[in-house]
């Protein structure tokens, strides 16, 4: 179960650790203002939800989506937060957009019933004035499939704070793909907990410009006999951007035969961009599968710019198909139904447009 990480802070906390050992100050810090504010003060923010195909339920304050589109106004929610709940057997495909108008603390459950599958295509966009703060709980119990996408297209004066918390139960499975194409700054912050047969496969790609900050932070855990935690990241950094990865795999003595992998590679499109991947890892076991780390850093040398240039192609596109082709890996085969390539199409819009800028 999910208790013990419904704290934001624990993960500030593991964060700060992390970076202290790696001898570097934090480049983002967001607080929870949530306490002591009065109820009915805070603005409300709009969630646009649409769902095709709708054996679950969508609950806040006793109000469900019904099949059709509609928008539910919320306050503040991190004591009573968007539940999405689906019945033991039920497969269900989502397509949810969240539009934030305001800076609240907010929260969102997935809950997936024993045998159950969700295949869920999220797209977040925000207007903040201010930090904020999301966090999604997903909880899957035994043999329960979750598919989920998500596309961050949020404006350029944003700041926000993502915390994704998941429970893989027995012999569960939990596909995620982060795609980052907006923001000022950013903090994404993952929590992941694998049982006995259970596993995350979590796939990050993010595009960095200007002046902005994407820092992803990461605490993986593997807690069950045989269970499959995998983590991929690329990034490509831009202009005086700065893209940091820390992320932390944890294997306990009860997780035999376990299997756990990291990976952080950056490409760097010119010299005043950075890409700092910092993989940690802690096994407490003798007998496991797998343990292993990657990270690399990819600077775009003239060389290779002026090769494409030579078959008539522009400097400013050269660096863009450099840069797609980057990417490429992560965003195949994550996308498989009608609705997912869909998300494809509009999350490689958004990529190819800040690549652009």
């Amino acid at each position: 179960m999910l208790e013990w990480l419904e704290d934001f802070g624990e993960l500030e906390k593991e964060r700060g650790e992390l970076y202290k050992r790696h001898g570097r100050p934090i480049p983002i810090r967001f607080e929870d203002k949530s306490s002591g504010r009065e109820k009915g003060t805070s603005k409300d923010y709009d969630i646009v939800a649409f769902s095709s195909e709708h054996a679950s339920s969508v609950e806040s304050e006793g109000i469900s989506i019904a099949n059709d589109a509609e928008i539910i106004r919320l306050t503040e929610n991190v004591s009573n937060p968007l539940t999405i709940s689906i019945e033991d057997g039920k497969e269900v495909t989502m397509n949810m957009a969240f539009i934030f108008d305001s800076s609240l603390p907010s929260k969102i459950k997935i809950r997936l019933g024993k045998h159950a599958s969700l295949d869920i295509y999220e797209t977040f966009s925000s207007n903040f004035s201010s930090d904020g703060i999301l966090s999604q709980e997903m909880e899957l119990d035994e043999s329960s499939k979750l598919n989920l996408v998500a596309l961050h297209k949020e404006p350029a004066n944003a700041n926000y704070a993502l915390l994704s918390l998941v429970h893989s139960g027995k012999n569960a499975e939990a596909r995620l793909t982060n795609v980052f194409a907006g923001g000022n700054r950013l903090h994404h912050g993952t929590i992941g907990v694998a049982e006995d047969g259970g596993s995350i496969a979590s796939s990050t790609v993010a595009v960095a410009g200007s002046s902005q900050i994407i820092d992803l932070s990461s605490l993986l855990v593997n807690e069950g006999r045989n269970s499959s935690i995998e983590s991929l990241t690329r990034a490509v950094v831009k202009d005086n951007a700065e893209c940091l990865v820390k992320e932390l795999a944890k294997v306990r003595q009860s997780a035999e035969e376990a299997s756990t992998y990291i990976e952080e590679k950056g490409l760097l499109l010119n010299d005043g961009a950075s890409f700092v991947p910092m993989p940690d890892m802690a096994v407490d076991t003798n007998n496991v599968a797998n343990a292993s780390h990657s990270s690399a850093v990819f600077p775009l040398g003239k060389k290779s710019i002026f090769y494409i240039m030579s078959r008539g192609v522009s400097e400013g596109n050269a660096r863009q198909l450099f840069a797609t082709g980057f990417l490429e890996k992560l965003l195949t085969g994550k996308f498989g139904s009608e609705k997912g390539k869909i998300m494809l199409e509009e999350a490689e819009a958004s990529l190819n447009s800040k690549l652009r800028s």
